[in-house]
């Protein structure tokens, strides 16, 4: 419903995605976008499902809502299988990623979102507010397209000026 009301669209996952994920994945976990492992998915579970979907042609953008609160579900090793990816610099995912983690502005959840955050993932602390974030970055990679088509029509693109005014913070 989210999605939706932000006029964000599910990708449909391919038949490679959705077979690699039931041959490798637990049966009760839910196999189509979204994906969902319920209350037994663990910090490898979590990733794997992301490498997934980043070697899928039909997803644009990787969402992941991570409830630290599960079992199997390992802070620490969590945050070392995604250092593999610099978001900053050199190695960064090959599609933009957004993460929620429930609980990330608590004392404790800080050990699992600190890490990813200092790597240059962008961690929220609600869907909302995660969701809102990816909407934008939608319409900005579409205004970059449609920038590009003019570009490639011969004609030279006008960039928009925004100028902003702050109000004092009271």
């Amino acid at each position: 419903v989210l999605f939706r009301s932000l006029g964000l669209t599910l990708a449909p996952i391919t038949d490679h995605t959705r077979r690699v994920f039931r041959d490798t994945m637990p049966t009760f976990f839910s196999c189509s976008n979204p994906f969902d492992l319920t209350g037994n998915g663990s910090h490898k579970d979590y990733f794997d499902v992301v490498e997934l979907c980043l070697a899928d042609d039909t997803v644009d953008i990787v969402v992941i809502l991570v409830l630290p609160a599960i079992p199997y579900f390992v802070d620490a090793e969590f945050t070392k299988l995604f250092a593999k990816y610099d978001f900053k610099g050199a190695n960064p995912p090959s599609k933009p990623m957004f993460c929620t983690i429930f609980g990330a502005l608590e004392p404790d959840m800080r050990a699992l979102a600190g890490p990813l955050e200092q790597q240059g993932m962008p961690v929220y602390h609600d869907e909302e507010e995660m969701m809102k974030a990816v909407q934008v970055h939608a319409e900005y990679t579409d205004f970059l397209a449609y920038e590009q088509q003019i570009v490639e029509r011969g004609d030279t693109p006008t960039t928009p000026s925004l100028t902003l005014t702050l109000a004092p913070f009271v």
